[in-house]
């Protein structure tokens, strides 16, 4: 008599740290965070404009100047505001991204990229004239910035774009996402 028995081959589980799975998701959250103060800028500036605020604010003697530099200055407060909340989140829940880099190197990362957006929203604000078209346009930017940062988070990609597709590269220079996904 001869038995004969089998059995399966042996696999390797390899569970994934949650530090890993912290690392994928952080740039994704860290974007999401920011961007959508990009977001509500565009709509109120824009929503000035399509309501006729701005007109009646230079009937009374306001300079755009002036008007500007105000705006630039909600901005950058609201950037502010936004970063430190991000940090104090960040290591309220121990990431281990927070964690492992200096604090301010992530002050001025995320508070220079909050910045990056404001003007980004007062140039996107000049094409657009009413409120429904500036929250598509924010919702669209939101969304490819989203796809640019998923799709570079790949290290292979991203060395495959600066490698064979150089013009590109320059294009997507312009948009603050691409060099928060590096």
């Amino acid at each position: 008599d001869i038995m004969v028995q089998a059995e399966t081959f042996p696999k390797v589980f390899q569970r994934e740290s949650i530090e890993a799975k912290q690392a994928q998701s952080a740039t994704g959250f860290l974007f999401c965070a920011i961007t959508i103060q990009f977001v509500m800028m565009l709509y109120n500036v824009v929503s000035e404009k399509d309501l006729k605020l701005r007109q009646g604010l230079k009937l009374i003697g306001l300079k755009d100047s002036i008007y500007w530099i105000a705006w630039a200055i909600t901005g950058l407060v609201i950037a502010l505001l936004s970063t430190c909340v991000l940090m104090v989140t960040g290591y309220a829940c121990q990431l281990q991204y927070f964690l492992n880099t200096n604090f301010t190197i992530n002050f001025l990362l995320f508070f220079i990229y909050s910045g990056s957006m404001v003007p980004l929203a007062f140039f996107a604000s000049v094409f657009i004239n009413t409120i429904k078209l500036a929250v598509s346009v924010g919702i669209m930017i939101f969304v490819i910035g989203l796809m640019v940062i998923g799709l570079l988070g790949n290290p292979f990609l991203l060395t495959q774009l600066y490698i064979n597709v150089k013009p590109l590269v320059y294009v997507l220079s312009f948009l603050p996402p691409f060099h928060l996904a590096k």
